[in-house]
């Protein structure tokens, strides 16, 4: 290092006074406060031996931060530590809370499922039933009007039931004797019949039995397509239980004379 001449050392320490600051020391040599303070004695809390020695307050550019500026730092990053500890506390809450409620909504899907397979137990029976109805009416139908020819089954040689004589029934007449004859008209649809004889005029309806084997002929006015079906919806029903159960002569009727203004004529 060169050396620093006596004017040079004065002209430096007159620009020093003259800028309000302390005459920069040399190495090793102490300032006047160093020297003046005594070895071992504490220092005032919050000052470095340089703001000592100079008397300012503290800079940070300077010296680093003293304990007692760093306490409230440290304060500051603990409690934002304990409010970061109590958000993830809630998170974790809030989140067993998530979970809570979809394990409650997992064990009440069951229930829900129970009830939508009820619901289509309940719908499909519903379903059944009405098929087996439309089913049954369609039959019902077809047994009445689409499966046999009322016209023809009607003309053929036919036993008055309960008695010997013979009914022959052609097209256009149903001939009891040989001098006795009827003439008649069948409406198919309605299921009744017009017969004269001479000046005399009749009505009635007719039934066949299930087998075709009975024709029974009940006189009688006002009967209609209506009426006679809903007399025959019951008759029919009954029928085909019995010829289900193998009851013999089903949906046949027994003889009573004609009092009850009923015809029946049996196959021979």
């Amino acid at each position: 290092m060169p050396a620093v001449s006596a004017p040079a050392f004065a002209a430096g320490a007159d620009l020093a006074a003259a800028m309000g600051q302390q005459p920069q020391q040399f190495q090793g040599q102490p300032s006047p406060q160093a020297q003046a303070q005594p070895q071992g004695q504490p220092r005032s809390q919050g000052q470095l031996p340089a703001q000592e020695a100079m008397g300012a307050e503290w800079d940070p550019a300077q010296d680093p931060m003293p304990v007692s500026a760093m306490s409230p730092a440290a304060d500051a990053v603990r409690s934002a530590q304990a409010v970061a500890a109590e958000w993830a506390d809630d998170l974790k809450a809030a989140g067993r809370a998530v979970a809570t409620r979809a394990a409650g909504a997992g064990e009440a899907h069951p229930v829900r499922k129970k009830r939508s397979v009820v619901g289509v137990v309940v719908v499909s029976v519903v379903a059944v039933i009405a098929l087996a109805c439309v089913a049954f009416a369609a039959f019902l139908a077809w047994d009445r009007w689409g499966a046999y020819d009322d016209a023809a089954d009607m003309q053929g040689i036919w036993q008055a039931n309960g008695s010997a004589s013979t009914v022959v029934v052609d097209g256009e007449q149903i001939q009891l004797t040989d001098d006795v004859a009827y003439d008649y008209e069948i409406d198919p649809f309605a299921k009744t019949i017009t017969f004269s004889l001479g000046n005399m005029e009749g009505q009635g309806r007719y039934r066949f039995s299930p087998d075709r084997k009975q024709l029974v002929i009940t006189d009688g006015t006002g009967y209609s397509w209506l009426s006679t079906l809903m007399d025959d919806i019951p008759w029919r029903v009954q029928s085909l239980q019995d010829e289900l159960a193998g009851v013999e002569g089903a949906g046949k009727e027994a003889a009573s004379g004609e009092e009850d203004g009923r015809t029946i004529l049996d196959r021979p």
